[in-house]
């Protein structure tokens, strides 16, 4: 949150014009994006000669986070000539804005959104306290009753919102936020659960078989617990196929890959703590809850340049997939937040023989120095 009202600017909207930027709309457009406090609440990239199809593909492909544009480069000529002519121009839908919520709900809705709504609001004053009564100046007396008559003089061109993404469950908050720092929780309770069931199968399990029997258990586990979680998620009727007509899958897939990214690590971790000093886990719970949260629910543009590291940690590239799977925002990126998450559990499934190796000495050597202490307080006492 660090100075974050200095960073908004970062979050690039496409602002649109005619080819002539002097015109009324484009004119009251530009003034916008450049007055004081709208400039500061956005980043506003002011571009012509883009048609409709191109500003939604670059904001659907995440080039920017939103966009203002005109629908026809005539707007400016159309409605002077609609004024000195005193007819009627339909106003409604000619200025748009275009963007996806469900890109970042959260952002969206802290940042972007209402610097769109605010721009809207500073466009429109524009129009109504100078452009508007400079074309009024100029209109004779018969067109002005004209204009009256069709209702011109208060046909203002607003700017038309189009959410292609729309937060159309709320429920959806849950899964995607809360239930991610949930997974990592769970996962870490998982371990203690199997506590006494794996000290019986050391007793009975070589070395390599107890190794094998450990991975095999903990990715068990993993697919189990994922399984019932996004059913949980479908009891209160939220729908995976916006993106997939086998979206639950998708789901269940991707929620065994995080707790398998996360869980693995905390598994390792409680390996190598308890093995040596049991209160560090408490400790890995706390720094690895909040290295996974705390950039993650946020737009990474507006924080400090030392959270970028959250792009490679499990429940941000979770996090992304999950609004994929959800909204059906861009795909492009999907490839990285799996290969992420596959890399994640991989080096954990490396790690694990090692730290159960580590844990194994170590408990031996404890125990061994228990007995021998025992015996000398034993042998002291007779």
């Amino acid at each position: 949150m660090y100075e974050r009202p200095k960073r908004l600017t970062n979050l690039k909207v496409l602002v649109v014009l005619e080819d002539d930027q002097s015109a009324i709309i484009s004119q009251a457009l530009n003034t916008t994006a450049h007055t004081l406090p709208i400039s500061a609440l956005a980043g506003w990239v002011i571009k012509t000669g883009l048609s409709e199809p191109e500003i939604i593909k670059k904001v659907h492909d995440q080039k920017y986070w939103g966009s203002i544009y005109v629908s026809s480069n005539d707007l400016s000529s159309n409605l002077v000539s609609a004024f000195s002519q005193g007819s009627f121009y339909n106003t409604t839908d000619v200025v748009r804005s275009y963007y996806e919520t469900g890109r970042d709900p959260n952002g969206m809705n802290q940042y972007v959104i209402p610097a769109i709504t605010k721009f809207s609001s500073v466009y429109q004053s524009i129009l109504e306290q100078g452009l508007y009564p400079e074309l009024l100046a100029n209109a004779s007396d018969s067109n002005l009753a004209k204009l009256r008559d069709n209702g011109m003089l208060t046909s203002y061109p607003k700017i038309t919102i189009t959410d292609a993404a729309p937060l159309e469950q709320p429920v959806l908050m849950a899964p995607i936020m809360v239930g991610l720092i949930y997974i990592i929780i769970l996962t870490f309770f998982q371990v203690l659960w199997f506590i006494k069931l794996n000290a019986d199968a050391a007793q009975i399990l070589n070395p390599t078989s107890y190794i094998i029997y450990r991975a095999l258990l903990q990715q068990v586990n993993f697919l189990i617990l994922s399984l019932g979680y996004t059913a949980l998620n479908s009891a209160f009727k939220i729908s995976y196929n916006k993106s997939w007509s086998g979206g639950f899958g998708v789901a269940w897939m991707t929620h065994y890959l995080v707790m398998a990214s996360v869980g693995g690590a905390n598994e390792n971790m409680y390996l190598l703590c308890f093995s040596t000093l049991p209160p560090l886990m408490g400790f890995w719970m706390l720094i690895f809850v909040i290295l996974n949260i705390s950039a993650t629910f946020s737009p990474i543009e507006v924080c400090p340049k030392i959270f970028r590291f959250t792009y490679a940690m499990p429940v941000k590239n979770a996090y992304e997939i999950s609004k994929i799977i959800y909204f059906d925002t861009y795909r492009g990126n999907l490839g990285r937040y799996f290969g992420v998450l596959i890399a994640w559990m991989i080096v954990n499934m490396i790690l694990h023989p090692l730290c159960l190796i580590f844990f194994s000495t170590r408990t031996k050597k404890k125990v061994q120095k228990e007995a021998q202490a025992a015996a000398a307080e034993k042998e002291a006492s007779t």
